[in-house]
Parts: C-alpha cells; sequence; structure tokens
C-alpha cells in the first residue's frame, strides 16, 4: 500500500480540546444531583479497631449513608487479592495479604479507608466525616525495610514470616562467585532508592452513574479500562461485567498509579449500587500523599568485578524491595521480574548474581511508577560505571566504550536472559559525545570555577523493556458511511500522544487522509484490551493498528469482489478504494 504524503508530519490530534479547556478530566463532569463521599482514614500506620461510631455523622446535616467494613460484607463486597507469586528463599509460598475497599479489625498502613460518609454535598460529607468516632488500640509498626527485616520484629501478615513476600535469585552465584575472586578491582556500592510519591497533576475522581436499567456507568481517569470493569464487576459490585461500563476521557497524569481500581476508588461505586444514586469521590492532594499507590522504595547492594583493563567480569545485586502492607501484583512482580531484565544494561557482562526480596512492612501499597523497576537496576549500573571510573582511573566513557555489546555479537543474549536483536551503543554514545564536546568539559568547568560556579556533568547509557509482560492489544475498526474510519484502541491516552501517533500510522497503512481517521479510546463497552503500562502502547497497541489495518483492507477485498462480482484475489486497493486490477470498476472503502 502506498503512503499518504502527508501522514509522517501532521498537527496534533489531541491538543486542540486541551487547550481550549474541554479536556474530559473525571471531577470535571457535570452532574446536579449527585452524592459526594468522603473517606475517614486512620491516623495509626498499625491499630486494631476497637470500635466505630457513626450515630452522629448519620445524624449530620444532607447525609444519606455512613458506611464501615461491616456494611460491605453484608453486601458481599469481595477483597482485592492475588495468589502468591513467588516463593521467599526458603521455598515456601508466601501468604498474600487481600486489600478491602475500608478496613476490617485492624488498619495496616497511615491512610487506610476505615469508614466513608456519603452526604448530598462534598462540603457536608466532610463535616460529618470529622463526627465519625473511631477508637484505635496502636500495635507496634515496621514501616522500614530495615525495620521489617530485623530478627523478632513484628509481622505485617502472620502468613509471611519475617516479613518477606516472595524472592527471586537470578544467575549463577557460583561463577559469580569465582570471577570476583579472580578480578582486579571491585566496586561496590550501597543505593537508597527512596520511596516516591506518584502526585499527579490530576487527583484521582471516579464518578459513579446508577441507569434506569440498574447498569452503573464509571467514569475515571484509567490506564486500562477494560480490567477496570472487570475487577469492579467481579470483586466490588458482583454484577455481571455486561452491567458495568467504564468511561475514560482525559488524564491528567498515570505515571502507573491509575492502572486498575484501587480500593479506597471502588468505594464510591459500590455506594451507588447500593443507593441507587450517582455518586462522586476526588481524592484531596493530602489523601494522594497517604493513600494512593507509590513507588520504588527499595534498598540495593551492588557490586561489580574488573579485570586489570578494565573489562566487567560479573556483577552482583542483593536487593530488597519495600511493597507496603497490602501488597499489589505490580508491587510483587516489578522488582522481582521486570527490573532484573535489564539489570546488565548495555554491556557485555558475562555472569550474574542476582538476589531480591520482597518486603512488608505498614506502609501504603507500592505499585507501578515510572518505568517500574527498570530505573531502579539501570542507576545501579551506570552509578557503577562511574565509580570505577574514579577508582580504576579510565575515562568514564571509554570504560564504557570498553564494555558495551558490539553490533557483531548481535543477536546477544545477555546473563539474565534477554536477547538483544539490534543495537549499536557505541555509536549512540560517540554520538552523543560530540553533540555535547564531552572533550571540551575542562575547559568550561575552569571557566565556570573562575565565576564562581561549580561545574558538572553525567554520562549514562541503559536499554529499556517494554511490553509489561502481555504482548497483545486490541484495535476495532469501524468503516462508516460518512467516509470517516473510526479505530477504537484498548491503550488509553494520557499525555503521550498516542491519538496523533496512530493517526499517523492508520493513515500510512491505509492510504487515506488523517483528517478521515479518528482514534478512541476509554470505553469498555466498545473494545478490551490490556491498556497502557509498562511503556507497551506505541509498541503493542501500534502493532493492533498495524495488523488491524491489514485485516481490514483483506475483509474490504472480499466484500468488494462480491459487490463488484469479481475474484478476491483480482481486487486492488489504494487510496481508499477497492478496484478490479486493469479495469475502471471500483468502489470506495466506505
Amino acid at each position: 500500500m502506498a503512503a499518504f504524503g502527508k501522514a509522517q508530519f501532521i498537527k496534533r490530534v489531541e491538543d486542540d480540546r486541551l487547550l481550549l479547556g474541554a479536556g474530559g478530566f473525571t471531577d470535571n463532569e457535570p452532574g446536579s444531583n449527585h452524592l459526594h463521599v468522603v473517606l475517614v482514614r486512620s491516623p495509626h500506620a498499625h491499630a486494631r479497631i476497637k470500635s466505630i461510631d457513626t450515630a452522629a455523622a448519620k445524624k449530620a446535616a444532607g447525609v444519606v449513608a455512613v458506611y464501615t467494613a461491616a456494611d460491605m460484607d453484608a453486601d458481599g463486597c469481595g477483597e482485592f487479592s492475588f495468589p502468591a507469586m513467588f516463593p521467599n528463599a526458603d521455598g515456601k509460598m508466601p501468604v498474600m495479604t487481600t486489600r478491602r475497599p475500608i478496613a476490617k479489625d485492624v488498619v495496616k498502613y497511615a491512610g487506610e479507608v476505615v469508614a466513608a460518609v456519603v452526604a448530598d454535598s462534598r462540603a457536608r460529607a466532610v463535616d460529618a466525616a470529622e463526627l465519625v468516632a473511631v477508637d484505635y488500640e496502636a500495635l507496634q509498626a515496621v514501616v522500614t525495610i530495615e525495620d521489617a527485616l530485623k530478627p523478632g520484629a513484628p509481622l505485617v501478615c502472620e502468613g509471611s514470616p519475617g516479613n518477606l513476600a516472595g524472592a527471586n535469585r537470578i544467575g549463577d552465584a557460583a561463577k559469580t562467585e569465582a570471577a570476583f575472586k579472580a578480578a582486579a578491582h571491585v566496586v561496590s556500592l550501597d543505593i537508597v532508592h527512596q520511596r516516591l510519591i506518584v502526585n499527579a497533576m490530576e487527583p484521582r475522581a471516579i464518578v459513579a452513574s446508577y441507569g434506569s436499567d440498574g447498569r452503573i456507568t464509571v467514569r475515571i481517569g484509567s490506564q486500562n479500562p477494560s480490567a477496570t470493569r472487570d475487577e469492579l464487576a467481579g470483586v466490588v459490585l458482583k454484577m455481571p461485567k455486561e452491567d458495568v461500563r467504564v468511561l475514560v476521557k482525559d488524564i491528567g497524569g498515570g505515571f502507573g498509579m491509575r492502572t486498575g481500581i484501587q480500593t479506597d476508588e471502588s468505594i464510591a461505586v459500590w455506594a451507588c449500587k447500593m443507593l441507587k444514586r450517582d455518586v462522586r469521590w476526588r481524592a484531596e492532594r493530602g489523601e494522594e500523599f497517604l493513600a494512593a499507590t507509590s513507588g520504588r522504595d527499595q534498598l540495593h547492594k551492588v557490586a561489580a568485578a574488573f579485570d586489570k583493563d578494565g573489562r566487567i567480569l560479573a556483577l552482583r545485586m542483593e536487593a530488597w524491595a519495600n511493597v507496603g502492607a497490602l501488597p499489589s501484583i505490580g508491587g510483587i512482580v516489578i522488582p522481582l521480574l521486570v527490573g532484573p531484565k535489564v539489570a546488565t544494561g548495555t554491556y557485555d557482562i558475562p555472569v550474574v548474581d542476582l538476589k531480591i526480596a520482597c518486603v512488608l512492612t505498614n506502609t501504603g501499597t507500592v505499585g507501578a511508577y515510572r518505568g517500574a523497576g527498570r530505573p531502579e537496576c539501570i542507576l545501579n549500573l551506570e552509578r557503577l560505571m562511574d565509580t570505577a571510573s574514579r577508582q580504576i582511573g579510565i575515562d568514564p566513557a571509554d570504560l564504557r566504550r570498553r564494555n558495551f555489546v558490539k553490533p557483531s555479537q548481535m543477536p546477544y543474549t545477555s546473563a539474565v536472559g534477554e536477547t538483544y536483536d539490534t543495537g549499536d551503543f557505541d555509536k549512540l554514545m560517540t554520538t552523543v559525545l560530540k553533540a555535547s564536546d564531552w572533550d571540551g568539559f575542562a575547559a568550561r568547568k575552569a571557566a565556570a570555577e573562575k565565576r564562581g560556579k561549580l561545574y558538572g556533568r553525567g554520562l549514562g547509557s541503559y536499554v529499556e523493556w517494554t511490553s509489561a509482560l502481555v504482548m497483545n492489544e486490541m484495535a476495532h475498526f469501524e468503516a462508516m458511511a460518512g467516509g470517516k474510519l473510526r479505530i477504537w484502541m484498548g491503550t488509553q491516552g494520557m499525555g503521550q500522544g498516542l491519538q496523533t501517533s496512530f493517526t499517523q500510522l492508520a493513515a500510512e497503512l491505509l492510504d487515506l487522509d488523517p483528517a478521515d481517521i479518528e482514534i478512541a479510546m476509554g470505553d469498555s463497552d466498545k473494545v478490551g484490551g490490556v491498556g497502557s503500562m509498562g511503556s507497551r502502547s506505541a509498541y503493542i497497541g501500534g502493532s493492533a493498528v498495524m495488523v488491524g489495518s491489514r485485516k481490514l483492507v483483506d475483509k474490504g477485498k472480499e466484500l468488494a469482489a462480491d459487490a463488484l462480482e469479481a475474484s478476491a484475489a483480482d481486487i486492488a486497493y489504494a487510496a481508499g478504494k477497492f478496484s478490479i486490477a486493469g479495469t475502471d470498476r471500483s468502489i470506495g472503502l466506505f
């Protein structure tokens, strides 16, 4: 198929509505008769709930309902859970603590929800929430990795001895040990990857609407609308998923935090079902700091062995990842499986020994955030390279050059089992060094010092790993009689420019004017799919557009053959038109 000439450069599709203030952010969803939820949260990192007195709150002006865990249990609301995926170092499987929308009996981190107030205005709900009286018995808490791992430390979960929630070991310990013994230089570092709060520009929000047919429509900023629908229907609402619809418009920052549905968000949807009313909730900024999933929070001890010429002989890492009190799947999988995939970076490292453990603490849930596991391992490696450069006395660029995987080694399988199909890392770095005038650094630093300024530089090389484990995605094509092609995508835009990218791709593949293509997202009724996470959207979603475009043409040839009374093998396609080869007989795509 010929490429449409204007497809390569087009005006961004997403920009007009955002620049004109017409973005579809969840809390801007209009509604004059909505009820508002405000959540009562624990001030304790670990405490037993002795009693909850909601009587005063229920009598407050405008209050429609006050809910506790007992109310949700009575309705049969489920718990967010997943099976243990990795054994601990002793070979035994840990018990994975379930996550509840509202805590029952015990709170395990500061900010965990203990009650929900529903009122006819947000202000009244806030006032009534202050009347909920909770009697706590404070319990001993462990909030850092070091404290949780101490002998005799209080257990966050009784079924996870030592506060461990899974471990993984990758590589060859014996060969790594031998390489370190033979090394001319050994470089070691202890690195803290601090906990990070996502703090997206748009706080989390949700609007649940109750239809006359009993169907619930949920508007939310979600990175994977279909998975969100499935979790809400199966866990919280106990309804057929066909009776739940999730709609996503614009998202003011996802970063991994908006993968799936978080427990506190689901309360408003459950209240909608119980009250048969439209209900909304929006987090305060302080709630986001307390209760939204955060990222990182890992301790790493790393070391690299070098020969006398600065060649890496082996890499060793022992790491502990804080997954909070109530782990998520992402919190477990990211440090144990995803991060190690890039542990050797762009370097030819013959052997590794990587040990990683997940640690339970009395803190909020840790999940995916901005690269999810890969930045930690890459930072380890690049810090080691810079430290080795100083200790051995080799220029940091030259040290990297000596250790890069060479193009002649491609396809290359790393010591962690990942295959690199292509790459010329030396060429990339050389290009960057020239563009940045690497060799002129000393003169620039000296000039800066004369002005009383500090001057530094940094160099990093890394390889990215994408697709978030799941290698399939959905795209649904609708060629409409009005001359427009609508493509429903399972991925979700949140600032990446996906609508523009997919428009460009489809325009080239189908030889159409980009103006005739509409990329639609965020409707669980229209399309399924995995969604956007792990840097997979353009890679896997784009592949779905590619395959779908080809299938659209193939299907169109069948229909055109029938309409034109010809064989499908004789039908050619170009510029939105199907023709019988060698004739002027044709029919348009639309």
